[in-house]
């Protein structure tokens, strides 16, 4: 059976994540993105 859940990181230059059973994982999903794509840590550059 199919989730229903996805994590839309589009706005960010992301992709769509998913689909997710739970609303949980998708957030999980969008963080752990976030995380390791998009977030700045130090003398990061911006994407």
């Amino acid at each position: 059976m199919h989730g229903q859940w996805t994590a839309d990181l589009s706005p960010v230059g992301g992709p769509v994540l998913g689909s997710f059973a739970l609303r949980s994982e998708a957030i999980e999903a969008e963080i752990e993105w976030l995380h390791c794509h998009w977030l700045l840590t130090g003398s990061d550059s911006p994407p």
